[in-house]
């Protein structure tokens, strides 16, 4: 998997995205993540879910349907249970992940 090209900016409400065209891991401030898969799949790793209990993170397919999008926990924390899971989110479609503490829940679609 290649190394992102990431861009990261302050939204309007002070929150801050990025936008990751490869490997990416998800800073404690990156409340949404544009992907774009156009070139090949990628691997969102997600920050220590022990600091950020109750946190939110949106992640948006902007480009590219073809390849794959992975999320991870960091530190060997869960995705829903299991070690990672694939997203497979239509273009522009979010996926919505938050903390409890210990590990990362899926909790929606947008």
């Amino acid at each position: 998997m290649a190394a992102a090209s990431v861009v990261t900016t302050t939204g309007a409400g002070g929150y801050v995205q990025a936008i990751a065209d490869g490997d990416y891991t998800v800073g404690r401030y990156d409340k949404l993540v544009k992907v774009s898969t156009t070139g090949a799949a990628c691997v969102l790793t997600l920050p220590d879910a022990t600091k950020l209990g109750g946190e939110m993170f949106a992640i948006v397919r902007t480009a590219g349907i073809l390849n794959a999008i992975t999320v991870q926990g960091g530190g060997g924390q869960l995705v829903n249970g299991a070690a990672s899971i694939t997203l497979a989110l239509p273009l522009y479609s979010c996926g919505l992940f938050i903390s409890d503490g210990v590990n990362w829940f899926r909790v929606g679609a947008i």
